[in-house]
């Protein structure tokens, strides 16, 4: 290649040939035989997209050539005036990059001059505005064509400050009346899902199967006066909310005209998005700017000015009657889901498509039909609310079938299955707003039943749930930054985005930023969590995330496409269930930015519960790989069975969740599912498997329990089980209260999954039963009638006492119902014993008294009377810590949330209930030994490689840094130890958040600086050890800090000496 191939893609605008050119070795400030650069070919060739990429990625190519001058004194601002049609977007884009209009050719003349002498008379306009107006144009402006800039010129021009306020004003108090559609496509695979879309869209275009979700924000505008619709190309999306922000403003921009949506001096709720958003609403208050008030105003009057200017996308609807579409098209795979329940709520029209021609010849297609019908009724909350998601139930291939007579046939079919089935049937009627049947040609010519689908959709969405809620005007503002974000980024914190909206022309605050968000979040066009910490990651793209989701959820088919069957990643995957690090890291490299948002992905899809870390094994200071329940075995109770009916199990009655018949769809029970795994030890055979399938798992839940936990259906049973028959430290049955306070867990999880999915009106009822796996038909015990049976005394048969009683008694009732009694089961300690006991807790002794409690930590802090909800928090925000660091974390907000009542006693108590050791915690914290005043009075170990001397030393600098090393994520166990308070090492953490080094070496230095002389070594390597930290490591780099510092001594001695000679 050479320098005419440079000029050719510069005249051509061919940034791929540029590239390839540059590739090839090419230097792109290269001057042709007139002495011309690529930047003058590209003014006058008006390669505006070039000129943006080379001033994306070359920006010192473009300083050295912008105002370069070719043999006759032309720079490229005059190259740009000799051009037929010269654009006054690269004339401003020049101008961005510092070009000097005044530049003077051979002839004396500026650009500006040489565009009047040749009668260019729109860029002489421009020229003129833009030397009074050096901002120059809005970002929403600069890229357009000459009639759109000149439009907005003008438009600029007829407006002053006054209208800059009335646009103000508007902004912050009108209200836009919500009329989006979101269809949501559902249905088995292959029915024709993606078809339908691009037909109902007016799209040509091969259509491939949808692998896993597609999402398109704002596709489509429809006037629901004329019916007319119009497709709006991709990147250009963010035209929509331009065209929102004129509807809300377009009446105001008149002084004659300006209201403001308040009743009685407060916001206009009648139609709130939500409670949690309208609670955030305020009335229109002063407006706290961040720019002085002139350049507010000039920014206002160009705002403005943007929205009242003509658009290159046609100005489509009449005001009020606009509606924007977004459609989630989902694949059909029964994997797919998990990932489905997500985004489906009752803000949607929900498309259930299947194929007519073969639906009954295909079983799965019509099962699929009625499993949707299900799931999605499943979300309405009223009996009495109808259409609430409205589905629209539409066959697909009807060409595909001979004749008129057989195609009637099949729909007539269709309907009796339906209503055949009584649960069906109702569904039906509640939710089933049309049903329909269009063929599956490609031609767009014969078009009518997909006007009247059209027709359906728009009359179904007035069902949904946020349909006509008003919404603050500037909210859309700040959403139309977001859409310009999320193209070229996936992620970004709540502070960022706060910023944005703080700086935004009619500004928006921190709530009025997390309410915006919350709606986002609500809608699904972003996912957001704990807006509450300002460096909290948002998911600006949803589709991302499930494009990493399904590395996971495919990965067979990824691996035997690419790497086969028998790779030893896939193999160890499919052997242990366990999805590791190394796993994850594999089918993620080279993926969409994957890796480089690594934490932030696993940390959304563990909030979804789309995967789940398992607590850790005894020794693991981490776990380092996930669980993901919809990839687990199909269900085997035959492997619990040999488990829980051995001779020597002790088992309770089963406790049955009930859900009233009301479907709940296996992603439900997968997220229950996650919520034990995250709580409970899950229980492992002796060849190191686990005992975890498809809904049905067994858990360690203390020395004494273990739990079996099945669900299906619209049920879900709780059975506890001991293999501890023949140990005198057990009692040899349950006892009342046992399972009450397991009870009471499970219900905190079960509500907080149905809030979480938007299912939180389903309802259960308890029941008991006496066997652990569900059965088809089985009789479920009322747990009235189980507590008013009596227990057989000894010698009296079931039969002898009553015989159309259940086989369980009113024990079995206690062991779930009956409040626990925390009193040891062992010999009663004395009055005084209890005394000594009931102080106060220090952090030190939390600290080993989380050693004890380990995984057994779910009960035993429900015993102590601290909410699920408040432990489950503990567990993410410190999901990085060591899980001991964690129970510690724990304590301490038991300790402040109970004061005086936190005492080393009711420890005791919850421990002994727990079959905790007991004995062995209160030996430790009583002990002499566990007092570590100063240096001089602590006894160094026998195994410490360290010299006596060195060990009663203060740390120096870089012995705090190797201590870091070796603590980790253990550190806040270590400084606790070293006696700093909880408060220090919290305010170390904001001072340095996410940097553990440096969190160590800052809170080490605060320590050294408050013990001085007492601020040893040996203290540091005790702490460690007691931390199980590595001692080793740290001994030897105690030892390398110390030659080193020798060394250096010496050195300083040597030169010493040769300074004084």
């Amino acid at each position: 290649m050479d320098k005419n191939d440079l000029f050719r893609a510069a005249q051509t605008n061919d940034v791929k040939l540029f590239e390839r050119c540059i590739a090839e070795g090419m230097d792109p400030r290269t001057t042709g035989d007139r002495g011309e650069t690529i930047i003058h070919y590209i003014s006058m060739k008006n390669s505006y997209g070039l000129l943006c990429h080379i001033a994306a990625g070359y920006n010192d190519v473009v300083k050295a050539l912008v105002n370069t001058a070719d043999n006759d004194r032309d720079s490229p601002m005059h190259w740009c005036s000799f051009s037929s049609t010269p654009a006054l977007r690269i004339y401003e884009k020049l101008l961005t990059l510092s070009a000097d209009p005044l530049q003077k050719d051979q002839w004396e003349q500026s650009c500006i001059e040489l565009a009047a002498v040749r009668g260019r008379t729109d860029l002489v306009t421009f020229m003129k505005w833009r030397e009074a107006h050096p901002q120059g144009l809005p970002k929403d402006i600069q890229g357009l064509d000459n009639i759109s800039i000149l439009q907005y010129i003008n438009t600029f021009g007829s407006m002053n400050s006054s209208h800059a306020l009335l646009y103000e004003m508007a902004m912050k108090g009108k209200k836009e009346k919500s009329s989006h559609i979101r269809i949501i496509f559902l249905g088995y695979q292959g029915v024709g899902k993606t078809t339908l879309y691009y037909r109902l869209t007016g799209q040509k275009r091969q259509v491939l199967s949808t692998d896993n979700l597609e999402i398109f924000q704002n596709r489509l505008i429809i006037d629901r006066v004329t019916m007319k619709r119009k497709l709006l190309e991709e990147g250009l999306e963010l035209e929509t909310s331009l065209e929102r922000i004129r509807d809300v403003v377009i009446g105001s921009m008149t002084t004659d005209d300006v209201t403001v949506d308040v009743i009685d001096g407060k916001p206009d709720i009648r139609r709130p998005v939500s409670a949690r958003i309208d609670n955030r609403l305020k009335p229109p208050t002063a407006i706290k700017r961040t720019r002085s008030e002139p350049d507010a105003l000039a920014d206002l009057q160009a705002e403005a000015a943007v929205l009242m200017s003509q658009r290159p996308v046609e100005r489509f609807g009449s005001c009020g009657q606009k509606t924007f579409v977004s459609v989630f098209d989902f694949g059909g795979e029964s994997m797919f889901s998990n990932l489905q329940h997500i985004f489906l709520n009752s803000n949607a029209v929900i498309l259930l498509v299947f194929s007519l021609h073969n639906c009954f010849k295909e079983e799965a297609i019509f099962e699929r039909v009625c499993f949707w019908l299900k799931f999605i009724a499943s979300y309405s909350c009223q009996m009495t609310e109808v259409y609430c998601p409205p589905i629209i139930l539409v066959g697909t291939h009807l060409d595909q079938i001979e004749t008129e007579q057989k195609r009637n046939l099949v729909v007539s079919q269709v309907n009796r299955a339906l209503f055949n089935n009584p649960e069906t049937a109702k569904i039906f009627q509640k939710h089933v707003f049309k049903f329909l049947t269009v063929d599956s040609t490609t031609e767009l010519e014969n078009c009518d039943s997909l006007e009247v689908l059209w027709a359906y959709i728009i009359e179904a969405a007035q069902y949904q749930s946020h349909w006509g809620q008003l919404l603050p005007g500037n909210w859309i503002a700040l959403e139309r930054e977001i859409m310009r974000l999320k193209v070229h980024k996936k992620v970004m914190t709540f502070e960022g985005i706060r910023v944005i909206g703080e700086n935004l022309t009619v500004p928006l605050d921190a709530e009025e930023v997390k309410a915006m968000l919350e709606y986002l979040h609500m809608m699904r066009c972003i996912l957001c969590f704990n807006m509450d910490l300002p460096k909290a990651n948002m998911i600006l793209d949803p589709q991302w995330m499930v494009q990493a989701f399904r590395k996971i959820v495919t990965v067979d088919k990824f691996f035997d496409k690419i790497h086969g069957k028998n790779h030893p990643l896939l193999k160890a995957y499919r052997q242990t269930g366990k999805l590791t690090m190394e796993f994850i890291e594999y089918v993620w490299k080279g993926d969409l930015d994957f890796l480089e948002f690594k934490n932030t992905l696993l940390y959304y899809l563990e909030r979804l519960e789309l995967l789940v870390k398992p607590l850790p094994e005894k020794g693991e200071s981490v776990v380092n790989y996930y669980i993901v329940p919809c990839m687990l075995q199909p269900a085997d109770s035959e492997l619990i069975r040999t488990l829980i009916e051995a001779p020597k199990t002790v088992k309770t009655a089963t406790l049955v969740f009930d859900f009233q018949g009301q479907f709940l769809p296996p992603a439900v029970f997968n997220k229950i599912l996650a919520s034990c795994i995250h709580r409970f030890k899950v229980m492992q055979a002796s060849d190191g498997s686990l005992y975890l399938q498809q809904g049905l798992a067994c858990f360690v839940l203390n020395p004494r329990w273990n739990m079996v936990l099945h669900c299906r259906d619209a049920l879900m049973k709780v059975t506890l089980f001991s293999q501890s028959r023949d140990n005198p430290e057990f009692e040899v049955e349950a006892v009342p209260g046992e399972g009450f306070s397991i009870r009471q867990i499970l219900e905190e999880i079960v509500k907080a999954t149905l809030e979480r999915n938007n299912q939180d009106h389903i309802s259960y009822t308890y029941y008991l039963h006496n066997h652990f796996q569900i059965s088809p038909g089985e009789k479920l015990f009322d747990i009235t009638d189980v507590m008013n049976t009596p227990v057989p005394s000894d010698g009296l048969g079931f039969d002898e006492v009553d015989a159309c009683l259940s086989p369980l008694n009113r024990l079995d009732y206690e062991v779930w119902f009956l409040t626990p009694v925390q009193t040891p089961r062992k010999e009663k300690r004395n009055v005084q014993e209890d005394r000594k006991l009931a102080r106060c807790v220090s952090p030190r002794e939390m600290s080993r008294i989380a050693k004890y409690v380990g995984t057994c930590y779910s009960l035993f802090f429900t015993i102590l009377g601290l909410e699920d909800n408040a432990i489950d928090h503990i567990r993410l925000q410190y999901g990085h810590f060591h899980f001991r660091s964690q129970v510690t974390k724990m304590l301490i907000v038991w300790r402040n949330k109970m004061k005086t009542r936190a005492t080393l006693l009711e420890v005791v108590k919850a421990m002994e209930f727990n079959e905790l050791c007991v004995d062995d915690m209160l030996n430790e914290i009583l002990s002499d030994s566990f007092l570590i005043q100063t240096a001089t009075n602590m006894t160094s170990p026998d195994d410490v490689d360290i010299s006596l001397k060195v060990q009663r030393s203060c740390p120096s600098d870089q012995d705090k840094w190797t201590f870091a090393e070796c603590i980790g994520n253990m550190y806040f166990n270590a400084m606790i130890e070293l006696g700093l308070k909880n408060q220090c090492i919290e305010r170390a953490e904001m001072d340095h958040r996410n940097r553990v080094l440096y969190i160590i070496h800052a809170l080490l230095t605060d320590w050294v600086n408050s013990q001085g002389s007492e601020a040893t070594i040996l203290k540091l390597y005790l702490a460690l050890e007691e931390c199980q930290g590595d001692c080793l490591d740290f001994a030897d780099g105690i030892n390398q800090n110390r030659s080193e510092q020798n060394i250096v001594v010496e050195l300083d001695t040597s030169d010493g000496f040769f300074l004084t000679s």
